[in-house]
């Protein structure tokens, strides 16, 4: 299966060429069938940024490779003038329109950048890495809306945009869809996840009471975010949910106090913790009292 990059980070640029006028669109779709986005890293392992050698009509891929290489580099320039050239050998393929586009909004010429999206998306509808870079642009705008319906629209056509994935399970959880914000980040790797997915994940798994995953989350931002106190208090809230692991949860907050006291009042903390102690300490003694009585039954 052919794939080609994705451009991950916010693109731009521009361009005097105008892209060709596809013959028709099924001429068009032999640049596209069974593309998948690929990360700018993994493409960058075989690819470089230059022009290939080649241009026939079956070297587009490595046109397509090389440039985005290009783009990663952040050389501009040569993404401009490679970009036009590949409107002049590929004349029926949508890439070079597409590469027109990031080169447009890097320019900060949004106009040019969506219409030249839109020319490629008029060729080749189907493929979802054109309808995110016309999502992306569409939320540069404001239409968070629209963008999101965009978004969308490119995940369920290219399920492997992991940067639409993340947009979208973002969404879901400000939706409070929580199940559905699980669903886009599923089959994410915790590698590819920063520090707010892994908050959008741990908040989705607890309110869907997958407390054991969700606390695996809490005990790694706690640890790796020791400033964020509330990590801390997350991690021991999520303790509390296994009965076994409260004197855990209770250790777990009386060390955050007692770091809290040491920094004084600049920590904002999401619950009283002398209360929280105190409280927890009387829900222990009560069900170890419980379990006393119980064995004393037993006997």
């Amino acid at each position: 299966m052919n794939k080609v990059a994705i451009i991950l980070f916010s693109m731009f640029l521009v361009s005097c060429a105008t892209g060709p006028t596809a013959k028709n669109k099924q001429e068009s779709k032999i640049y596209v069938v069974g593309t998948k986005s690929l990360q700018l890293k993994e493409v960058s392992r075989w690819a470089k940024c230059k022009l290939p050698k080649k241009a026939n009509q079956k070297d587009w891929k490595s046109w397509v490779d090389n440039i985005n290489v290009c783009v990663s580099q952040k050389k501009w320039n040569q993404v401009e003038s490679y970009s036009n050239q590949m409107l002049r050998r590929f004349p029926d393929a949508p890439w070079g329109l597409y590469f027109q586009s990031i080169v447009a909004e890097k320019k900060d010429n949004l106009m040019r950048s969506k219409w030249m999206i839109d020319r490629a998306l008029t060729m080749t509808p189907e493929v979802g890495i054109f309808h995110f870079q016309k999502a992306r642009l569409i939320l540069l705008e404001g239409d968070k809306s629209l963008g999101r319906a965009l978004m969308r629209r490119a995940y369920d056509l290219d399920s492997s945009l992991v940067e639409a994935a993340k947009f979208l399970a973002k969404a879901a959880y400000q939706d409070e869809d929580f199940k559905m914000s699980l669903q886009y980040l599923k089959n994410m790797d915790e590698s590819e996840l920063d520090e707010s997915l892994l908050v959008v994940k741990m908040e989705s798994l607890r309110s869907t009471k997958d407390y054991t995953l969700a606390l695996e989350i809490a005990e790694d931002l706690s640890k790796k975010y020791t400033k964020n106190f509330n990590y801390g208090v997350r991690y021991a809230q999520l303790l509390e949910q296994f009965p076994e692991k409260r004197k855990m949860a209770l250790q777990t907050y009386e060390n955050l106090l007692k770091r809290a006291k040491k920094l004084g009042k600049s920590q904002k903390i999401s619950v009283h913790l002398p209360d929280k102690i105190s409280s927890l300490k009387r829900m222990i003694a009560k069900a170890e009292e419980e379990q006393k009585k119980k064995n004393e039954e037993k006997k």
